[in-house]
């Protein structure tokens, strides 16, 4: 299960991910709780237009396409440059590198 912590100053969305694997499962799950996360700081913020969000990959050895789809979903709810994801595994890296999303890299 990952780990959020929203910064108000800093409008900042930290999600550390502890799976080792994001494959459908978890990609479904995780959206769902980013999506519950989203919403609360809607409530609070009432604007996420500046919202960034970053995800720390330390812990994943393997994403599906799930994870992609994923990401592409949240790209639809803030700006696309304010999504970053940081700490990847080689493997991981050159996914996102290979499927052209490597902007995403932090």
């Amino acid at each position: 299960m990952a780990k959020y912590n929203y910064s108000a100053s800093n409008q900042l969305l930290t999600v550390v991910f502890d799976e080792k694997k994001l494959d459908w499962d978890a990609s479904e799950t995780n959206k769902k709780l980013i999506e519950l996360e989203l919403e609360k700081i809607i409530a609070q913020e009432q604007n996420i237009s500046e919202l960034r969000i970053t995800m720390d990959m330390t812990a994943v050895e393997y994403v599906s396409s799930a994870f992609f789809r994923f990401l592409l979903i949240l790209c639809q709810r803030i700006k696309k440059e304010n999504l970053k994801v940081t700490n990847t595994k080689i493997f991981v890296y050159n996914l996102f590198k290979e499927i052209g999303l490597s902007s995403f890299i932090l």
